[in-house]
């Protein structure tokens, strides 16, 4: 006889994929930009299916940073890229580099949720920090015969308190 025996062990059955997934698991965008996140459908692209993305505060937090709304993404039959925008807030505050976390949840049509099922969203500071001014409170001090003040010498920091900033006292 000829042939192969499918029924001899030596084959079994893979589902096939049909699955979601984010492109990437890590993002960035400027701050004063809008982030833009391509979810891909692997395998099976028949029917229409869709997921959730859901948007959760990291260091960055909503609403102050960026617009946590969860987004539908629905895939008509046959498609396998979605790209979705995420709205990013431009606030003017000097906060350093801010992340957000992004999940690909409720998968409906018959569709699963990956592997890669989670990613991170980097929102690059567009914001130069503001250290301020550092100034004497008055504009002159004395000191005693022995060089014991005769009052306290005070400096103020004002315009600004971003990063940490120094000076240095000659008497």
């Amino acid at each position: 006889a000829t042939g192969i025996d499918l029924n001899s062990g030596a084959f079994k059955y893979v589902a096939s994929i049909n699955e979601i997934v984010f492109s990437s698991d890590a993002y960035t965008v400027n701050e004063d930009g809008t982030a833009t996140i391509t979810i891909l459908r692997n395998g099976d692209t028949a029917g229409e299916v869709s997921a959730t993305l859901a948007l959760g505060n990291g260091t960055a937090i909503a609403p102050a940073d960026y617009d946590n709304t969860p987004i539908t993404v629905t895939f008509a039959d046959g498609k396998i890229t979605q790209t979705v925008t995420i709205p990013i807030v431009d606030d003017g505050d000097f906060e350093g580099d801010e992340t957000l976390n992004l999940s690909l949840t409720n998968p409906t049509g018959g569709v699963s949720i990956g592997d890669r099922n989670t990613a991170t969203l980097t929102i690059v500071d567009n914001d130069a920090p503001m250290p301020g001014t550092l100034a004497f409170n008055r504009s002159s001090y004395s000191l005693s015969e022995d060089g014991t003040p005769v009052i306290a010498v005070t400096v103020t920091r004002t315009g600004g308190s971003d990063d940490e900033v120094s000076a240095t006292l000659f008497l």
